[in-house]
């Protein structure tokens, strides 16, 4: 009995390591893709200001995309905030 009650607890001890984590990576992902969007930002009105407009406009589908990826990284990361009170 006692080592199913200490077995259950390392179980708890992993499950919430691994939200923890999972909270941390979120947080990371989420300020490389918003830096990573800030780039292509600048790229774009850069490629704008020099008439490159085919650059212009692939680089507005990379803002595009990148937003995209932010807000599911949001999410994400809103997920397992919720589950890190949780455990």
């Amino acid at each position: 009995m006692h080592c199913a009650s200490e077995c259950w607890g390392n179980k708890q001890d992993v499950e919430r390591d691994a939200v923890m984590n999972a909270f941390q990576e979120t947080s990371e992902l989420f300020e490389s893709l918003h830096e990573a969007r800030l780039r292509a930002i600048h790229a774009q009105r850069s490629a704008a200001l020099h008439g490159v407009l085919d650059a212009r406009v692939a680089l507005g589908r990379v803002v595009v995309a990148l937003e995209v990826a932010e807000d599911a990284c949001r999410e994400a990361h809103a997920v397992t905030r919720e589950s890190a009170g949780q455990n």
